[in-house]
């Protein structure tokens, strides 16, 4: 897919508006509907902090790894981590 700078995919967006592309018109960067393969880590530390690794999905011939968020500060316990399987980028993999 093609990007602007604000990661409008402008294709979606010409489909939408034409090819003049009005102010303001946005669109999700990603799919909301595709559900991506997500592989959680097999052994987890007790205490994770912001960056640890909780995951990883594949996307092609990459590999993207599923962190604890950066703006979390502290310590945290997993409660659940999501089982292997096919989720959206909405859905929440860990508690």
């Amino acid at each position: 897919t093609v990007f602007d700078g604000l990661q409008n995919p402008l294709r979606i967006l010409a489909d939408k508006g034409g090819l003049f592309l009005e102010r303001g018109i946005y669109e999700p960067p990603l799919d909301r509907e595709k559900k991506w393969e997500f592989q959680p880590l097999e052994n987890l530390p007790e205490k994770l902090t912001r960056g640890d690794i909780l995951g990883t999905v594949k996307e092609g011939r990459f590999t993207h790894e599923i962190m604890v968020p950066f703006s979390l500060h502290g310590f945290f316990t997993i409660e659940k981590i999501a089982p292997k399987g096919a989720y959206t980028v909405d859905s929440i993999i860990a508690t």
